[in-house]
């Protein structure tokens, strides 16, 4: 007694579903952890990079943001704007009074509260740290020769970030996961349809 065509036709068809969806399950469940992974470690790196150059410009503005020296502030500025992502750089006074603004930093950053998470405006991400002066007193007794002094706020700086081309990585990781994720579905129906035929 042979099998019908329809038959034939039929348990055909559910060896192919039920050998694809597990497959099918997998490259998804894959997909949607390497464009979450990789975004995130994207906009880890991009808050790792706003967080250790406000840092930075912080430790090293002190003497001149004390000394309101706008030319010296200006090149530090200069020189941090052309780093990646780095799109502004603002120093205003323990009064919040504005110093200095290269790269047209909104109000609304620049009154941001330190210590707090970095702010989010836009296209940007704000990063503020209060700037201290640090300075050491001196004494005739050998015991207090390097007592510190305390560390007096002068100020704070405020760092942009673009975050511009972060999205644009994030779209290319989305894009090339599902084109990956599409491909490697094909390849497995092709193989598991001329599989299911012997």
């Amino acid at each position: 007694m042979t099998k019908s065509p329809l038959l034939s036709k039929s348990i055909h068809q559910r060896f192919l579903v039920v050998a694809l969806f597990p497959l099918l399950l997998i490259i998804t469940f894959l997909a949607l952890y390497t464009i979450d992974a990789r975004r995130g470690d994207l906009s880890e790196n991009l808050y790792q990079s706003g967080d250790i150059t406000s840092d930075y410009l912080a430790t090293i503005s002190d003497l001149s943001l004390y000394s309101r020296n706008i030319k010296l502030l200006a090149n530090t500025s200069a020189a941090a704007i052309r780093l990646p992502d780095v799109s502004g750089v603002a120093f205003i006074d323990r009064t919040e009074k504005l110093v200095l603004n290269s790269g047209d930093i909104p109000p609304a950053a620049l009154g941001s509260s330190p210590d707090k998470q970095p702010l989010q405006l836009d296209n940007h991400v704000y990063f503020k740290k209060p700037v201290y002066l640090l300075g050491i007193e001196f004494s005739d007794y050998e015991e207090e020769a390097a007592q510190a002094a305390d560390d007096e706020l002068i100020g704070w700086v405020i760092v942009a970030i673009d975050q511009a081309r972060l999205h644009q990585k994030q779209r290319q990781i989305v894009f090339t996961s599902l084109w990956l994720s599409l491909l490697g579905l094909i390849i497995a129906f092709i193989l598991t349809y001329y599989l299911s035929l012997g």
